[in-house]
């Protein structure tokens, strides 16, 4: 229980309330439905460049940009264009928010949950490379943070991971993401990887130099005495140790020996089994 409530106390202390509609948006999958932009947005045009964006229709996007639609339309909730082309599907998603972003269309676009487009561009399911990359070609950095709560420490890296996004995590460590930077609260990205039982994206962070001896719970605020500092070898460890070794998943298993060799050619050792 305790665990369960460390990893949920972002949304918890922040009251995060996100409805429906913002979830859809927030982590969107092949399977969803398409939204209706009616519902966002007031003005016919930019409903119509809205619906186009998520059909990831990009020649109806130019169409509508020359015709004059506004793409720094800010609807309910504070949801633009911008979070639409996020909805396409993966083929045309890039291409789509690339002619918006090129608009004028806001790659940040905060919405009033604090969401933002970058987190849910590496944190949502099955996160396309390519968009973050488009991302990468607006302004957004691999170390970008919001500059609002709720979100505003929690590094892209993080979120990746948070995501289950191997493929985003690689992307945003080539395009030098602080690989140490450490959440005052859930720690660092090794944490994040660990926790959610990444064992292969903890296996790339150490060998990509990782600091080992970064720690949770820094925050100045945390003023429990019965709450301790670790390493997130040692939280994991005290944990989840010796929890699937007797019969782990396949995958769990060829990414925990993945993890042990890494850490080998780092000159140490897990201080714990599966």
């Amino acid at each position: 229980m305790t665990r369960l409530l460390q990893q949920s106390s972002g949304f918890i202390a922040h009251g995060v309330r996100m409805s429906f509609l913002a979830l859809a948006l927030a982590w969107p999958s092949p399977t969803n439905a398409m939204t209706d932009a009616s519902k966002i947005f007031s003005d016919p045009q930019v409903i119509e460049l809205a619906n186009a964006a998520q059909h990831g229709d990009t020649d109806l996007v130019k169409k509508l940009i020359q015709a004059g639609a506004n793409t720094h339309a800010v609807g309910n909730s504070g949801m633009t264009v911008t979070h639409f082309a996020l909805l396409a599907p993966r083929p045309q998603a890039p291409q789509t928010l690339d002619v918006l972003l090129n608009a004028g269309a806001d790659p940040v676009s905060r919405r009033t949950d604090g969401e933002t487009v970058p987190r849910i561009a590496v944190s949502r399911n099955d996160a396309d490379p390519a968009v973050v990359s488009v991302l990468f070609n607006h302004g957004i950095g691999a170390n970008w943070r919001p500059s609002q709560p709720p979100y505003d420490q929690k590094s892209l890296l993080d979120s990746a991971i948070s995501g289950h996004n191997p493929a985003v995590v690689t992307l945003l460590l080539q395009h030098g993401a602080d690989i140490d930077y450490v959440d005052p609260f859930a720690g660092s990205a090794l944490h994040g990887a660990l926790g959610s039982i990444q064992f292969d994206i903890a296996a790339q962070l150490v060998d990509a130099g990782i600091d080992l001896s970064l720690q949770n719970n820094t925050s100045p605020k945390i003023k429990n005495p019965l709450v301790v500092r670790q390493t997130a070898l040692e939280y994991f460890c005290k944990f989840d140790a010796g929890k699937r070794g007797a019969n782990p998943l396949p995958e769990v298993a060829a990414g925990w020996a993945r993890l042990q060799a890494a850490l080998a050619r780092r000159g140490t050792t897990m201080p714990c089994a599966l």
